[in-house]
């Protein structure tokens, strides 16, 4: 009787390769909470946003629920998936930024396809 057999060999790669599809997923969801910055708990693979990615709200209705529940603070946390991203509740934080630190902040927002978004080129979104 063979000891290892091919079947628990794919098996053993199969529950690895899930362990590190896991690990490398959750590798940036302590970036807010090494900076002390509030937010809500990721979810792995999807972040903050599985409601969006499976159609059940906006993007924009994800980002005002994250406003309404964190507006008490000057920003909040949170991530596209894997990304993080920074919300700022504060307008005068917001204009502080926009103005006197605007070199220090360059993905201000999503990637837009001009030709057929051209309502989204706007300076919240320059790259």
């Amino acid at each position: 009787m063979e000891l290892i057999t091919i079947e628990a060999i794919v098996i053993s790669l199969i529950i690895l390769l899930f362990i590190w599809l896991y690990n490398w997923s959750t590798s940036t969801y302590d970036h807010w909470k090494n900076l002390g910055v509030p937010g809500p708990r990721p979810i792995p693979f999807f972040g903050n946003i599985g409601s969006v990615i499976l159609n059940q709200q906006s993007l924009i209705e994800k980002q005002r629920e994250l406003y309404n529940k964190w507006k008490h603070e000057p920003f909040v946390g949170f991530f596209y998936g894997r990304t993080p991203v920074l919300l700022i509740n504060d307008l005068d934080l917001m204009k502080h930024i926009l103005i006197m630190d605007f070199h220090k902040f360059p993905g201000r927002g999503m990637k837009v396809n001009k030709n057929s978004e051209p309502l989204e080129d706007h300076l919240l979104n320059l790259q």
